[in-house]
């Protein structure tokens, strides 16, 4: 047996038994019947008996609807990440969606890009089993660079090659208490690279994870996603402990052998500790050890002979680890402070295997309220990032010079002023000082008008840029040609300027009763400066080799409308649906340069449905339009679950995705690779025990 086969084996058979043990402890009770609510996390659904009024009050006119008291759950639900202060969904004035830890159990979704293709106005592509392109509001690709992630404040954003590797980062999916998703710029807090949004993954806090949870899963295409955690407290500290291990089969490849199966596995821990039951002080620590492979096939290897270029299957290690501690402390009069530093290390990039990546990161935020109505926030902030690269071969791949520090100093401040009853005006601009571009400031005004209890107006003007990455500055890449003879030399500069974007937003949301909700967002970018490649010479050698150099070539125009619908049709079932329109217009860039953009059409609609107390069925249904511009083709995706609750903390499910095709494409775009796989129909099933 090979040593892969036997951790699978071992992995799964512990978490398998620990579930096992938990779940023939005996059926619970007859439990009472259980309400729909994806708004809430599985634990607040215990017990929950019938507490909605089935008496329908739609015929109610939007006055009347406003007079009546009740609450309104999908304005009421918490966010933080618009303004960066606790806020609720029907009081921010920007294009936000929130994924809760029970939408994340009942979708089924094994990773993060998975969960993020029920966002309206976002794309999810998976190029193959270990790499997706993700992106909000177009200039989607590999590295989908006007995004920025968060998981607990902590950046994923790799400053290297400008976006997101999302295999370093396969997060425990029972332990996330919700997703926050902002569409358009959230720079004016959170900096340069929220171009086009900003994604904030929020864990629970350590209290609320306490007990055994394990569990353990595995199918056609996911053979191993084994998780298993204990959480405790030690006098006023609550604690938690968690293991994940994931193992992945490769995608289908018709002409070649595809090998990008994908194996990983992390340790790590959170902590809280709280002074007083108010959260007079709140510490909070975690970290994590990660290591994993990912395979790889048709390295593109420039070689002196016909066809000049080499394909074989390869294995990448990849490797990291990361420290944070965050203190908060609550004052008088509304105020807080609190301040964060994390230290993160990442081995291993794409091409670049003998590399590492080291950031630390400080930032302090204070909130106040100095005058009546006004409520200011600003903070400092201060960021260090070490890059050490080893170059493949000084023909094929280099960065020069081999090692790179940069500094980032930033500040921030923003006043959300009521201007009457029902008008609000948030006001605020980031200043960064970086070693790239030099001084950056990215101002936003939002206004957010609330008509009554059930319905608000917002409106916003934004600037958000995105800085070089390293690559763009000191990297050179040999870029093989999929046809002979014309392969291109790509080089960097450090002359760049920052690409910049001036967004427009309007946006609509409402709650006509209880039951139904929806939300509608448009917008308009205009961007420029834009990085693509020029050509700075003439093909010449045997092979002929094309120079080129990232230089800001390019402008483009966006427009484009989201919009989102809920519907609890009875107290069992819920329907939801979301759909996106977007129309791109570039000038003076290679299309394919700059990623493949983003699908003009996407909609979705899922259906949460309890058909016992103890028994759900689950199905969503995707529409994504063709990629005109790379020949990427549309398709129709469905997937469905069935969910079992055996005892009062166990519960058993199976899940079908992609059912409609055996296999298909989601993208062809490709820049360092020569052929991508194509995702494969899959069955899961999983078992989960709490304790």
């Amino acid at each position: 047996m090979s040593m892969s086969v036997a951790r699978l084996a071992f992995g799964s058979a512990l978490a398998l038994v620990l579930a096992f043990l938990g779940c023939v402890q005996g059926r619970a009770e007859e439990s009472t019947p259980r309400i729909v609510d994806v708004d809430a996390s599985a634990e607040s659904l215990e017990g929950v008996g019938d507490e909605i009024d089935d008496e329908a009050i739609l015929d109610l006119d939007l006055e009347d609807l406003g007079k009546v008291a009740v609450v309104v759950e999908s304005f009421d639900m918490e966010v933080t990440s618009v303004t960066r202060n606790e806020s609720t969904v029907g009081r921010s004035p920007a294009a936000v969606f929130v994924i809760t830890n029970e939408m994340l159990r009942r979708t089924g979704a094994s990773s993060l890009p998975e969960a993020l293709r029920y966002v309206p106005g976002m794309t999810v592509a998976r190029l193959d089993a270990n790499k997706w392109a993700v992106s909000s509001r177009g200039f989607n690709g590999e590295y989908a660079n006007k995004l920025l992630v968060l998981l607990d404040g902590r950046s994923l954003y790799s400053p290297t090659f400008a976006g997101v590797v999302w295999s370093h980062h396969d997060i425990v999916m029972q332990d996330v208490e919700r997703i926050e998703v902002i569409r358009g710029p959230g720079a004016s807090v959170w900096g340069a690279n929220a171009v086009n949004g900003v994604i904030n993954v929020i864990t629970k806090d350590a209290a609320d994870t306490q007990g055994i949870m394990a569990s353990a899963g595995g199918g056609t295409e996911d053979r191993n996603i084994t998780t298993a955690r204990y959480g405790s407290k030690i006098g006023d500290v609550s604690y938690r402990l968690y293991g994940k291990r994931t193992e992945r089969d490769s995608g289908y490849s018709a002409d070649s052998i595809a090998a990008d199966d994908w194996r990983a596995g992390r340790v790590g821990f959170r902590s809280d500790w709280s002074s007083c039951e108010e959260d007079c002080d709140h510490v909070t620590a975690e970290g994590e050890l990660y290591s994993g492979t990912l395979g790889q096939y048709a390295e593109r290897t420039p070689i002196g002979t016909a066809p000049y270029t080499d394909a074989f299957p390869v294995d990448d290690s990849i490797s990291g680890g990361f420290g944070l501690v965050r203190w908060k402390r609550r004052l008088e009069d509304d105020s807080s402070v609190s301040l964060q530093s994390y230290y993160d290390q990442r081995r291993a990039m794409p091409v670049f295997q003998d590399s590492r990546l080291d950031i630390f990161d400080l930032e302090f935020q204070h909130q106040l309220a100095p005058i009546d109505e006004h409520r200011v926030t600003w903070g400092l902030g201060y960021r260090s990032t070490w890059t050490d690269i080893e170059s493949v071969n000084e023909v094929a791949a280099s960065f020069s010079p081999s090692s790179v520090q940069t500094i980032l100093f930033s500040g921030f401040v923003q006043d959300q002023y009521s201007i009457y009853e029902d008008w609000d005006l948030t006001a605020g601009c980031k200043f960064e000082q970086n070693d790239y571009t030099g001084l950056e400031f990215q101002p936003t005004l939002r206004l957010l008008h609330t008509i009554n209890d059930r319905q608000v107006v917002w409106a916003a003007a934004s600037r958000a840029v995105r800085t070089p990455s390293q690559y763009e500055s000191f990297g050179k890449i040999l870029v093989p040609a999929e046809r002979f003879p014309i392969r291109t030399l790509v080089r960097g500069s450090q002359s760049l300027q920052a690409e910049d974007v001036f967004t427009l937003e309007l946006g609509y949301r409402a709650q006509p009763s209880d039951r139904f909700s929806w939300d509608l967002a448009g917008f308009y970018n205009h961007y420029s400066d834009l990085i693509g490649l020029q050509l700075s010479g003439y093909p010449a050698g045997v092979p002929l080799t094309a120079p080129a150099e990232f230089s800001n070539i390019g402008t483009a125009d966006s427009t484009g409308l989201e919009l989102f619908a809920k519907w609890q049709t009875t107290q069992s079932w819920q329907l939801s649906s979301g759909a996106s329109f977007l129309y791109t217009d570039l000038d003076g860039l290679d299309r394919g340069g700059v990623g493949f953009l983003a699908p003009r059409f996407q909609a979705y609609a899922t259906s949460f449905w309890n058909l016992t107390p103890d028994i759900e069925f689950d199905a969503s249904m995707r529409y994504v339009d063709n990629h005109t511009e790379v020949a990427a083709p549309a398709y129709v995706s469905m997937d469905a679950r069935v969910g079992i609750h055996l005892t009062d903390g166990c519960e058993f499910s199976i899940a079908g995705q992609n059912l409609l095709d055996s296999h298909r494409q989601e993208a062809v775009y490709s820049t360092l690779y020569s052929n991508r796989t194509e995702v494969q129909r899959a069955l899961y099933a999983q078992l989960t025990w709490r304790r």
